[in-house]
């Protein structure tokens, strides 16, 4: 996720008569699921796929989208207070953090379900970053775009 916004940011840098958008359609249940108990859990709480195509919908229609912009399905991140806010988005899903996180997640986002603009993460707004992976990515493509 970190990446597709990075290089949204970058891409409107680079193209601003460009709208872009970065989306998360949320936890959907497709086939790329795993057939276990977890996979089981994720699977009954899941987004349908058509549900989690509204959050790209968003991207696509809505008429003045700041630029960039992060448009999201899922409204449990703002069930938490801004002080919570701000510690998970400066902490992440990150190690321990992970599992119990990600299957909170996924088991509440359909009690919250709408497609919203939401903030990017801190780390998103850094420029050195938004450049390097601008810069891995031409080189990357270079064979690919003429």
């Amino acid at each position: 996720k970190l990446a597709q916004v990075l290089n949204a940011y970058s891409l409107a840098e680079h193209f601003p008569r460009w709208r872009v958008a970065a989306v998360c359609p949320g936890w959907v249940g497709t086939d790329f699921i795993p057939e276990t108990p977890v996979g089981y859990l994720i699977r009954t709480s899941a987004y349908a796929p058509e549900a989690g195509s509204l959050s790209l919908m968003c991207g696509i229609l809505d008429s003045q989208p700041k630029r960039p912009v992060f448009f999201s399905n899922s409204g449990v991140f703002k069930m938490l207070p801004p002080e919570g806010q701000k510690f998970f988005t400066k902490l992440g899903v990150r190690d321990w953090t992970i599992w119990p996180g990600a299957l909170g997640h996924v088991v509440f986002q359909h009690l919250t379900y709408n497609c919203h603009e939401d903030a990017s993460s801190p780390e998103s707004h850094d420029k050195e970053l938004q450049h390097a992976l601008w810069e891995w990515s031409m080189r990357a493509t270079a064979g690919w775009a003429q």
